[in-house]
């Protein structure tokens, strides 16, 4: 029943529509083997993170994770009308994670793109030797 409701209000919310399609998947796994109340499947902090330790051991990478931690959060609030579970800490640190797996995924021969940042953001640009002397040392 839990599972229904959340797929059902999910279609009726302007959430994107791979988390419509998804969200429900990665709820089904964490609800697996839970027992429910009144057909609501509550949890603790402590549930979220042996979940998602137990996605990591599995070998997923960070923004599945993340995606995982989104869906529940999304359960709380959409079908059990509450955040009693604070998620930030662990979305925040999935977050970081998951941006820092994309950049070590770049090609080294990217040069817009590396582990310190983008050119502009306290880090040379490449010159264009076309450019005048004065273009070049701005």
């Amino acid at each position: 029943m839990s599972l229904e409701l959340f797929r059902d209000r999910l279609n009726k919310s302007r959430l994107h529509l791979n988390d419509i399609k998804w969200m429900p998947s990665w709820f089904a796994q964490f609800a697996n083997g839970r027992p429910s109340v009144d057909g609501l499947i509550r949890f603790e902090k402590e549930d979220v993170l042996k979940f998602l330790q137990k996605l990591r051991d599995s070998k997923l990478p960070s923004w599945q994770r993340l995606q995982a931690a989104r869906s529940l959060e999304w359960y709380q609030t959409l079908v059990l009308r509450d955040s009693n579970v604070d998620l930030s800490e662990f979305k925040l640190k999935l977050q970081e994670m998951a941006e820092k797996e994309k950049r070590a995924q770049v090609p080294s021969n990217d040069p817009m793109q590396e582990e310190e940042g983008f050119a502009g953001e306290g880090k040379p640009g490449l010159l264009d030797p076309s450019e005048p002397r004065p273009v070049q040392a701005l």
